[in-house]
């Protein structure tokens, strides 16, 4: 497998974990159900994911601009290979970013639902 697939398999597999990570809370407190956490739980989610999704695309979207502008200077195929190499760097940046934003938003959701969030 070539680094580039190898990073973008990487990322995929970050972002799945991200999507699947819960929030810590107390499930020990005698007013939790299960059933209304998580569905409170889908609600923050579905609220965050579309706009975080975009920030990841759009950092692959600059990294291939930035990386075929570098890459034509070189001249030849120098501005293909900036672009692919700039995507994967930008997806990257992107997704980091969107991931960090999206957990805490998804934790600050649930805090306002009324949740105890649990340290660590």
């Amino acid at each position: 497998m070539n680094r580039p697939t190898y990073c973008v398999v990487v990322l995929l597999f970050a972002l799945a974990q991200a999507a699947c990570a819960s929030p810590s809370v107390d499930r020990a407190a005698p007013e939790f159900s299960e059933f209304t956490y998580q569905r409170q739980l889908a609600e923050c989610r579905l609220s965050t994911a579309g706009a975080y999704t975009w920030r990841g695309a759009v950092g692959a979207m600059f990294g291939a601009a930035m990386g075929a502008s570098h890459g034509a200077l070189a001249g030849g195929e120098g501005a293909a290979i900036g672009a692919a190499v700039g995507s994967v760097l930008g997806l990257g940046v992107g997704a980091v970013a969107a991931i960090e934003k999206e957990t805490a938003s998804v934790d600050g959701c649930i805090r306002e639902k009324g949740y105890a969030l649990m340290p660590g």
